[in-house]
């Protein structure tokens, strides 16, 4: 039981020393940052896993060069500044995913794709020749198995995002606004045409 208890306490300096800085620690938070570490540690993961081409692994490298491309995508789809919006750099890649991958800015949408990408990247493994330690898991497999857990996360939506769409007044404090297309498909439909020849 003191063990616990150290761990609440650890827990409560932990966010207290969040709040001083202005950043929230609750489930959100957590996720967004374990994302973006997921992500982090991908690229560099992928970074390493090139190494491959000096034993000429090319399925190992190929893996490697997908986990890079996909830890970059995870890092401009969750890097926000406190507004909710992308930074100036990541700004033009972030619009680019927005206009043709929109699915990708919605939570369950990037799950589906982390989870996939993790799932994709995990079962990748390096050829060795022979069992090490670590068995046939490279450091791109760990990698992907936490972007996979993330993916899960989001997909299920076991923790909401802070400024989801949908997620109520937080979504409008943080500039996230349904469209407005003048498609309103909770009032009834009009059946009577302005046209007197088809009354």
């Amino acid at each position: 039981m003191a063990s616990k208890e150290k761990l609440a306490a650890l827990y409560a300096d932990i966010k207290e020393w969040f709040a001083d800085g202005g950043i929230e620690l609750d489930r959100p938070s957590i996720l967004k940052a374990g994302s973006i570490f997921s992500g982090g540690f991908l690229i560099i993961a992928g970074i390493i896993g090139t190494t491959a081409i000096l034993t000429f692994d090319l399925r190992y490298l190929v893996g490697s060069l997908y986990a890079i491309v996909f830890g970059m995508m995870v890092q401009v789809l969750e890097i926000k500044n406190k507004y909710g919006e992308s930074p100036v750099r990541l700004k033009v890649f972030y619009e680019w995913i927005n206009m043709y991958v929109k699915f990708l800015t919605l939570q369950r949408g990037k799950g589906a794709f982390y989870l996939g990408v993790g799932l994709l990247t995990f079962f990748i493994g390096p050829n060795m020749g022979q069992s090490s330690w670590t068995g046939q898991w490279g450091v791109m497999n760990i990698a992907a198995l936490m972007l996979a857990v993330v993916g899960w996360v989001h997909t299920f939506k076991l923790v909401a995002e802070k400024g989801a769409p949908g997620a109520g007044a937080g979504a409008a404090a943080s500039g996230v606004r349904p469209a407005n297309d003048e498609l309103d498909f909770s009032s009834p439909m009009d059946f009577s045409s302005p046209y007197p020849s088809q009354q």
